[in-house]
């Protein structure tokens, strides 16, 4: 395992001491992120990043054991993506921005002749397996030369940025022609909506979530009491979550939206799949994958009208 620094100045994001551009010193946010202030949040993406890194480095040692994508099944579906994806786009080098502990890098080593990780926390990437390049360095400012990866992965992250457009143009930068960027785990804006107004429909009707059925009761509650649940967890600030979990706090991320930061970004070819519907996990465990797979194929058939019925997105996205 490799851990450097920005190519750039030598920032070290832990403490956010310098610029990772420029090397300044403490410098204010707007002087080196011109342009990527949010007009309608009024924050940058150094103060969201700031946040990401206090939050990943509270949960980095148990971050393998309490994260969900790590259960053996999900680490099965990821591993059979990595393989489509070289077979389609090749494995010569493969990119995996937020990388954290290594979920997608330890597997995607076994396939891809170079796999290099990417990601702002140094303890997260201190408890990575693997013979991986992992880099210490800032999404928006990949220290990459341009058409460099055949295949860029970021699982479980877009809903991290606080400024997604910014990276899918530097993803696009340094893929190679007819290269792909994938990600996948990030919240679907249609099951949030619908979570949080069933939740307030609870409170006013029901008294309390708890008179729904378990398998929604669990859905409800873990878009509603996120930040209470990692505060008492890992002793984390709600305002700490409420960055770090950028969209996740701000109603998920909707898949029109997304389609579209993909194509201003230049890719020619952008799919935004929905995944993972409601208590999937528990229908794979108690009925079989030929259970999970009828309902999947059900669902999808009456899409658009099945949407809020999925937690997450994931985006296929192809450079000419």
């Amino acid at each position: 395992m490799a851990i450097v620094t920005c190519h750039n100045c030598g920032y070290d994001l832990d403490d956010l001491a310098r610029c990772p551009k420029c090397g300044a010193e403490n410098p204010h946010p707007v002087t080196y992120q011109s342009g990527t202030r949010c007009s309608i949040c009024d924050l940058t993406n150094v103060e969201v990043s700031r946040a990401n890194v206090k939050y990943h480095a509270a949960m980095a040692d148990s971050y393998d054991r309490d994260q969900p994508h790590f259960k053996p099944e999900n680490q099965e579906q990821v591993k059979i993506k990595l393989l489509a994806l070289g077979s389609r786009f090749g494995f010569d080098r493969l990119l995996d921005i937020g990388c954290g502990t290594g979920f997608v890098t330890r597997h995607a080593q076994r396939y891809y002749k170079e796999t290099v990780g990417v990601d702002v926390t140094r303890k997260m990437l201190h408890l990575a397996p693997g013979s991986a390049s992992l880099i210490l360095g800032d999404a928006y400012h990949l220290p990459f030369p341009s058409e460099r990866f055949d295949v860029i992965t970021a699982y479980s992250v877009l809903h991290h940025l606080q400024n997604i457009e910014a990276v899918a143009s530097e993803a696009y930068r340094v893929l190679k022609s007819h290269g792909c960027f994938w990600s996948a785990l990030d919240p679907n804006a249609h099951f949030f909506y619908y979570a949080k107004t069933v939740t307030n429909l609870s409170a006013i009707q029901l008294d309390t979530p708890q008179n729904l059925k378990p398998v929604l009761e669990w859905e409800i509650r873990s878009v509603s009491e996120v930040k209470t649940v990692l505060r008492e967890r890992y002793g984390l600030e709600k305002e700490v979550v409420d960055l770090a979990e950028f969209h996740k706090m701000r109603e998920g991320l909707n898949p029109l939206a997304l389609e579209a930061i993909f194509r201003r970004a230049g890719f020619f070819s952008v799919d935004v799949r929905f995944d993972w519907f409601l208590g999937q996990g528990r229908v794979l465990h108690e009925k079989g994958e030929d259970a999970v797979d009828a309902i999947d194929g059900w669902l999808r058939e009456v899409l658009p009208l099945s949407a809020p019925l999925y937690k997450y997105l994931e985006v296929t996205a192809v450079k000419l």
